[in-house]
């Protein structure tokens, strides 16, 4: 099983009630298993985002790019 897909999964089920705060830690941890997982870098974005945390969510965007996905 790949784990960092599956804390993605959980991130776009917290992503899809609203929560926000819940999302970031899946996606983040996501991250910690795999750091070249381009899709949590954006998916963290969108999330950092939606709570107006703008910096947070340019960081993650550009990691995003850099790895392959171009937000």
């Amino acid at each position: 099983m790949n784990w960092a897909s599956a804390y993605i999964g959980l991130g776009q089920y917290d992503k899809a009630l609203s929560d926000y705060n819940d999302a970031i830690l899946d996606f983040t941890e996501a991250i910690r298993i795999d750091p070249d997982y381009a899709d949590a870098y954006f998916n963290r974005g969108v999330a950092h985002r939606k709570l107006g945390l703008d910096m947070k969510a340019a960081a993650d965007f550009a990691k995003a790019k850099e790895l392959g996905v171009d937000p």
